[in-house]
């Protein structure tokens, strides 16, 4: 169980990774603060990071695993 103090202290570290992502509105160069898109964006990225992982271990046979 989390006391007040650390849910604050972990909800301002969240807000600050996801105010880091790149956010843009689909053909135009502003960016957005919507947390939905921030968040399918974040998705996005992870998957796209899990996905060359298992390129590496599979194609190239590297363990992307530390020793």
């Amino acid at each position: 169980m989390l006391t007040e103090h650390q849910t604050m202290v972990i909800s301002g570290l969240m807000k600050r990774l996801l105010n880091q992502i790149p956010v843009k509105l689909v053909g135009t160069n502003e960016r957005t603060e919507d947390f939905q898109a921030k968040i399918s964006n974040l998705y996005m990225l992870l998957q796209k990071r899990v996905f060359m992982k298992k390129v590496f271990e599979i194609t190239l046979d590297v363990n992307m695993n530390k020793a």
